[in-house]
């Protein structure tokens, strides 16, 4: 479907992007005037890439090393890191 064809209707809207994109939401409302909603999705594999190029630690290897200091040493449980993620996913796809 053309964005013409989609003019005169109410738009809820998932754009599929490369990385953070402040301008989006403006392009979309010109693009769309019934926009009601318009997310950024980045895909799962180039978050994962941006990580694995950084050198500093990753947020979940960072809360790691908080659970470590705030409990004497014990490194939090599996199921609690991959908590983590998921929840750090989610912010890092959320419209801002």
């Amino acid at each position: 479907m053309r964005a013409s064809e989609l003019a005169d209707t109410y738009v809820d809207l998932t754009v599929e992007v490369g990385g953070p994109d402040p301008d989006l939401g403006r392009r979309a409302v010109e693009t769309f005037p019934y926009l009601v909603h318009v997310r950024a999705e980045r895909p799962a594999a180039q978050r994962r890439i941006r990580r694995e190029i950084s050198d500093r630690p990753s947020d979940d290897e960072l809360y790691a090393e908080f659970h470590r200091a705030t409990t004497d040493g014990q490194d939090p449980p599996e199921a609690l890191l991959t908590l983590v993620r998921e929840v750090l996913e989610e912010v890092a796809d959320a419209p801002a």
